[in-house]
């Protein structure tokens, strides 16, 4: 498995030969337009679609010319409800955690990315950043799904007790997805992500919060 932090380059649209990144806090907008959806179209399948990455990762697979199939609780984000992006990805509402629920999604598909994180209470930031990322990606080796990319996070060097259910779950997933994907996972590890999140009513300026 490969490792890659957010200045180890990788161009945009290379989703074909492998999941790559720009940079952790890429801006999508020049991106050329996604091509109309087509069931044609080879697929892949982003847990976490819906989510301030997963959204910029959605739009990055269309402009690759890939169909895109986004698994989430909340389905479609409200952020994109007038985006015309939007409107090409299969948006599938379903519990990571019920696997029955997106399990067919992975048929066919050429490449599934992890963009789950939580915070939290430990418990809960192992269960998300850790159990959820590993059941996916068993299911998707189960299912001979060629390859998978995490978005882990960068290793700080923090005290243990500091986000520890974050950071090990992180971590437990990066060693899951190396036994299910030994030649053909990629786990990166940004560091701190910014841009305009959108939560609920309110815009949240990250780049003043990272600042």
């Amino acid at each position: 498995m490969r490792y890659r932090t957010a200045n180890d380059g990788g161009g945009r649209g290379r989703w074909r030969r492998r999941a790559g990144a720009r940079g952790s806090n890429a801006d999508v907008a020049d991106l050329p337009p996604p091509r109309q959806p087509s069931t044609a179209l080879p697929h892949l399948v982003v847990f976490g679609g819906s989510g301030f990455i997963g959204a910029r990762v959605c739009q990055a697979a269309l402009a690759a010319g890939l169909g895109v199939v986004s698994v989430s609780r909340s389905g479609r984000p409200a952020a994109a409800a007038n985006a015309p992006w939007a409107a090409d990805v299969d948006w599938l509402a379903a519990d990571v955690f019920e696997e029955p629920a997106w399990r067919s999604a992975l048929d066919g598909a050429v490449g599934v990315v992890s963009t789950l994180g939580a915070f939290g209470s430990n418990a809960h930031m192992e269960r998300v950043c850790g159990d959820a990322n590993i059941s996916i990606f068993d299911a998707a080796a189960a299912a001979g799904v060629p390859r998978a990319s995490f978005i882990s996070v960068h290793e700080y060097g923090l005290p243990d007790a500091v986000l520890r259910g974050y950071f090990h779950g992180k971590r437990r997933a990066e060693a899951a997805l190396a036994r299910a994907f030994p030649g053909a996972g990629v786990a990166l590890r940004p560091g701190f992500v910014y841009g305009t999140r959108s939560v609920g009513g309110f815009s949240l300026p990250l780049g003043l919060v990272g600042a």
